[in-house]
């Protein structure tokens, strides 16, 4: 998304550990069950200024509701005045 969008400097966070280990620069170890994702993620990202960071999903729930909920089509667009209850509640939990 950050590539078709033109981003050129990105911050990526993931709660897959293993996953922005292996996309860090200095990494040292292969893990070929997905390493064609890896290929793709930095031939995609050559161009660019990605930063791929490790986020512990306890710490990013509403990120991780918000994710979960466009991907499978649920989630519409979210307004400041229509702010579905449940990711109310994440939010009142993380504050």
């Amino acid at each position: 998304m950050a590539v078709a969008w033109g981003k050129k400097e990105t911050i990526i966070e993931s709660d897959c550990k293993v996953l922005v280990d292996l996309l860090q620069p200095d990494h040292a170890n292969t893990n070929w069950t997905i390493q064609a994702i890896i290929d793709d993620i930095v031939s995609l990202s050559d161009n660019a200024n990605f930063v791929f960071s490790w986020c512990n999903r306890k710490v990013n729930s509403c990120a991780h509701w918000i994710a979960s909920n466009s991907r499978i089509g649920l989630l519409s667009f979210i307004s400041p005045c229509n702010i579905p209850s449940k990711l109310c509640s994440l939010i009142r939990m993380d504050i």
